[in-house]
C-alpha cells in the first residue's frame, strides 16, 4: 500500500481509508489479501494507521470467510 491518507481521493477517503475503498463490489485490502491467499501465504502482518479500526474489522471479516488452516 501506498502511505498518506488519500487527500488526493477527496471526499472518497474522508471516512475510510484507501485500502477500505470498494472495487467492483469489495474493499481494496481484500484483493490483496486474496492474492496472497492464492500465492499460498498463510501468514501475514498489516502495518495500520489511519482509521485502522475500520481495515481491522474488514480484514477479520474477509479472513472468517475465508478456509485457513
Amino acid at each position: 500500500m501506498a502511505g498518506g491518507l488519500g487527500s488526493r481521493l477527496g471526499a472518497i477517503t474522508k471516512q475510510k481509508p484507501k485500502p477500505a475503498i470498494i472495487i467492483n463490489g469489495k474493499p481494496f485490502i481484500c484483493y490483496k489479501i486474496d492474492w496472497l491467499l492464492d500465492k499460498g501465504f498463510k501468514k501475514f502482518s498489516f502495518i495500520l494507521s489511519y482509521k485502522e479500526e475500520i481495515l481491522k474489522k474488514i480484514i477479520s471479516q474477509h479472513l472468517s470467510r475465508k478456509e485457513i488452516e
